[in-house]
């Protein structure tokens, strides 16, 4: 009877698992004593292979992920003409053919990790239009996020694209990050960019609602965020969103996806 049993409901075990190829029979009434017993039997299962949880998990979790990406790119999508028509957003290579659109804290370590990366890429490709979304999430624990993130909008109406991303890069290379960073280092950043610190005006912080309302409509709850896109011709088989950080070569595959089946388009 137990041997009968257990080969009822393990593929019914099984089956939950879709990355175990097992057939679902057809699911009978059980009478309560029957249920007890298979449930018996599929704990007792459990606890002789608990791979089977941990494969169920991590299947669970990628479903997850997938969803949450494929929800993220529909939203980049629905939002690409803010995404890359925003003049207030600092751009690089503004006649890029793919867009690479980061949302980033000046006090986030892991942004900071990336700001080699990022600038490797802006460097080493002039057909890459690099547009930085200063996103200070960081600002009400350490309020200098939000001046950074401020002065950084101020250098880019003032001095532009090559003023901005001495700025930018400048700052990061402090490596001062989780409320280390400091006047005397965005007063320093201002000047590397060729601006004289006593006398830019700072925008508003109103001026950072929109980023971080666009954030929320695109599910982006932290920094770093990388989007990925053709500039023309945007679609959910060549857009890429990435929450968190990445290496170089996730960056670089997202490009050139992008530049491939986007010029195709």
């Amino acid at each position: 009877m137990k041997k009968l049993m257990f080969a009822t409901v393990l593929p019914l075990l099984l089956s939950a698992h879709p990355a175990t190829a097992v057939e679902t029979p057809t699911v009978e009434i059980y009478t309560p004593g029957e249920q007890e017993a298979i449930g018996q039997i599929a704990a007792a299962y459990l606890r002789a292979h608990p791979e089977i949880l941990i494969e169920m998990s991590e299947k669970l979790q990628h479903q997850e992920e997938q969803q949450q990406q494929k929800g993220a790119i529909e939203a980049v999508l629905a939002n690409q003409k803010t995404l890359l028509q925003d003049p207030a957003s600092p751009v690089v290579h503004p006649d890029g053919d793919v867009a690479l659109v980061q949302f980033f804290d000046y006090q986030c370590i892991w942004c900071s990790r990336m700001a080699p990366v990022v600038e490797s890429l802006v460097t080493g490709d002039a057909k890459l239009r690099v547009t930085f979304k200063e996103w200070p999430i960081f600002g009400k624990q350490w309020p200098l996020s939000t001046f950074a993130a401020r002065t950084g909008l101020s250098v880019w109406a003032a001095k532009g694209a090559v003023g901005y991303q001495q700025y930018h890069n400048t700052l990061y290379q402090t490596g001062h990050v989780e409320g280390q960073l400091t006047r005397e280092d965005i007063a320093r950043a201002v000047t590397a960019a060729g601006a004289d610190d006593a006398k830019l005006e700072r925008v508003p912080e109103t001026q950072l609602s929109a980023t971080a309302e666009l954030a929320s409509q695109l599910g982006i709850n932290g920094t770093p965020a990388f989007i990925v896109m053709p500039v023309n011709g945007a679609s959910v088989a060549n857009t890429s969103v990435m929450f968190g950080a990445v290496d170089a070569a996730t960056l670089q595959s997202a490009i050139t996806k992008a530049r491939s089946t986007g010029s195709a388009q």
